[in-house]
């Protein structure tokens, strides 16, 4: 199985290979989020209680005491909730799947950073890598976090994120 998948030894060789790459993968997130990165864990998934298809995921900054919820779709804290549990499911995920069809194409997730979506959900920046080099893809929230513990990759949020919720609160709204 992929989840909980570690290949320590992959990533001490691109460590060398690639060197300059924290500077060219906070260019590619400078596209899509503020620069403030803030590394989160889950410490919660419940049911919306107005919805049977919506879910508030709950983040909590790793060195930090700030917390930040997210709403996902059913199949997404249904795959989320697999891979906390690190369940053994008869048939895989979408989520599964993908991360073993990128296994064999040698192609692996390094990190997940989820961004402020302004106008629209939040939205993940996705830092995959292969033999040759780095790159991102945006996706949704939720399904970054499904690979990202497919994977057992850091999730990181965009500090942004924290500040408009202390507003928020602050405000009343």
């Amino acid at each position: 199985t992929i989840c909980g998948l570690s290949d320590n030894s992959t990533q001490k060789q691109s460590a060398i290979s690639f060197g300059n790459f924290e500077k060219s993968a906070n260019f590619a997130h400078s596209n899509y989020c503020n620069m403030g990165k803030v590394q989160v864990q889950i410490v919660g998934l419940s049911e919306v209680k107005s919805s049977d298809d919506i879910y508030w995921l709950l983040f909590k900054e790793v060195n930090g005491t700030r917390h930040a919820p997210i709403l996902i779709g059913k199949a997404e804290a249904q795959a989320i909730t697999v891979g906390l549990r690190h369940m053994q499911i008869p048939v895989k995920l979408t989520h599964q799947l993908f991360a073993e069809i990128a296994q064999e194409f040698d192609i692996t997730l390094t990190e997940v950073f989820i961004c402020d979506g302004d106008d629209k959900p939040f939205t993940a920046q996705l830092t995959w890598r292969n033999e040759v080099r780095y790159y991102t893809t945006e996706a949704r929230a939720s399904d970054g976090v499904a690979l990202a513990l497919c994977y057992g990759r850091p999730i990181y949020m965009d500090d942004a994120i924290f500040d408009k919720l202390e507003a928020f609160v602050a405000n009343g709204d």
